[in-house]
């Protein structure tokens, strides 16, 4: 049986190596070299010659397709071409999105695969064919995939990580508490756009920041609310006051309902501004007046101080060549 196969993989290699024309016209004479082989060994079907022939066939046209020099097995391949591997890895916290892995080759060749792609062989491999149009061989490298890609790549790995969406968001929010007034009152935080803190900075445990504020956020930076709560959960800058990883709470503000994002004091930056008592609209008015009074005290009187000090410029004072007499 052995000696069959043998020759219908030798025919094999022969017609691979022929153009498409010399091809077409071999293709009859190993047909019928094929089923006579079959005849001649009763150990051996002719389905079984016509598979090894045919097997034969495309591990040498997949071999075609290889440069001078490259290993035709796929992990030999990639073992003697590969340079380079950078991994950009987000750094959202709270995140489940994987980690890409661009390979980069010596031949030019970058391609980007997520670590799904990178740790499974045959995905790999279907990934770098499509890529290249070569067709090296898959084979085993010795050992589970996982272990010997790791180990190919952990020299040549460079770590580039990317700011994520919610870190983005986070970001703005930190900004968002560093530049505040904060009032000792939450209804002053709603009347005037501004944080709640439950005491005197630096004494405060709690910081309230206005559905209104968050939002502006989320909607510049396209994201859920949810998302950025777990950001906000994974970094430890939610509150202790509330359970789990939750962020936001509803609660009676000026008589009314109001959804506000409850924060960690430890880990947000300290509001740029506190105020106990604000003023009230007729004290800032009447502020605003005295203010204004005074100013118009003050204010220079050009005209009246040449009247002051220059004297009438019609009248003349008899030391300026008039009639004086």
């Amino acid at each position: 049986m052995q000696l069959a196969l043998n020759a219908a993989a030798d025919m094999a290699e022969v017609v691979a190596g022929l153009s498409d024309a010399e091809t077409d016209q071999v293709q009859p004479m190993a047909d019928a070299f094929l089923t006579d082989l079959a005849d001649e060994h009763d150990s051996v079907r002719v389905g079984q010659v016509r598979t090894e022939f045919s097997n034969v066939i495309e591990k040498e046209e997949r071999r075609q397709t290889l440069d001078a020099g490259d290993p035709d097995v796929f992990p030999a391949l990639i073992e003697y071409r590969l340079e380079e591997v950078v991994k950009t890895v987000t750094t959202d916290q709270s995140s489940d999105e994987e980690a890409t892995y661009t390979l980069k080759f010596d031949d030019g060749l970058e391609l980007t695969v997520a670590r799904g792609v990178l740790f499974d062989q045959q995905k790999l491999w279907e990934r770098y064919t499509t890529a290249t149009g070569k067709y090296p061989e898959m084979a085993d490298p010795g050992q589970a995939w996982p272990e010997w890609v790791g180990q190919l790549i952990e020299p040549l790995e460079i770590e580039n990580p990317e700011t994520g969406q919610r870190t983005a968001a986070v970001n703005a929010l930190w900004n968002t508490v560093k530049t505040a007034t904060a009032y000792a009152d939450a209804g002053d935080a709603v009347d005037f756009g501004g944080v709640w803190v439950d005491d005197e900075p630096p004494e405060y445990d709690e910081i309230w920041v206005m559905r209104e504020d968050v939002a502006a956020i989320t909607n510049r930076h396209e994201i859920e609310d949810r998302p950025l709560q777990l950001e906000i959960a994974a970094r430890g800058g939610d509150s202790d006051g509330l359970p789990g990883d939750q962020v936001s709470r509803q609660h009676t503000v000026n008589g009314q309902m109001q959804t506000v994002w409850r924060l960690d004091a430890e880990f947000w930056p300290e509001p740029d501004e506190y105020i106990e008592e604000p003023e009230d609209a007729i004290d800032r008015v009447e502020r605003d007046l005295d203010a204004a009074d005074h100013d118009d005290e003050d204010d220079d009187d050009p005209i009246g101080r040449m009247g002051e000090y220059g004297g009438d410029p019609d009248e003349d004072d008899g030391e300026n060549g008039g009639d004086g007499q």
